[in-house]
């Protein structure tokens, strides 16, 4: 996992050329931009969405085996709760459609505060639960969610 800020995107440069376009595409997003889903390129998927975090959230962790998830919430700020899948286990059986399946009983437990400049990315090996309110009040938020499809992992390809 990275959690960063976005003056600080030119640092992953190097990580993997689809990452960094996301990283991009986040500096120059405006906030007036629809829900809904957006292919920015073949590799690159967008989800934009709106919901509101929650004090008490009892949802479990996911990960994904074929993508990388950027996530910056460009109205307000959200909680993720991250694990290493290290320990962890799957609650659910594999979405393929989603390409995601649920985990429980985190072993090692971080929390990111997320928005408001700071971003974070969670690779296959990262379980990540988001929805939390960051502190003791709901608010609706406005999320980017960038989906990026590992074509050979972590490469440049």
């Amino acid at each position: 996992m990275i959690l960063d800020i976005l003056d600080n995107i030119d640092r992953y440069s190097g990580l993997n050329k689809d990452v960094y376009a996301g990283l991009q595409f986040l500096k120059k997003i405006d906030i007036n931009i629809d829900v809904g889903e957006y292919s920015v390129s073949e590799n690159i998927k967008m989800i934009v969405s709106e919901y509101p975090t929650r004090v008490e959230n009892n949802e479990k962790y996911e990960a994904h085996k074929y993508v990388i998830d950027i996530q910056y919430p460009i109205i307000g700020s959200e909680l993720v709760q991250w694990s290493s899948l290290k320990k962890m286990k799957a609650c659910t059986k594999y979405d393929v459609a989603n390409d995601r399946t649920f985990f429980k009983e985190p072993h090692c437990k971080t929390d990111c505060i997320i928005g408001k400049g700071v971003f974070a990315i969670f690779f296959p090996e990262d379980a990540h639960n988001p929805q939390h309110a960051p502190g003791s009040f709901e608010e609706i938020i406005k999320k980017i969610t960038i989906k990026v499809k590992l074509v050979n992992k972590y490469s440049n390809v």
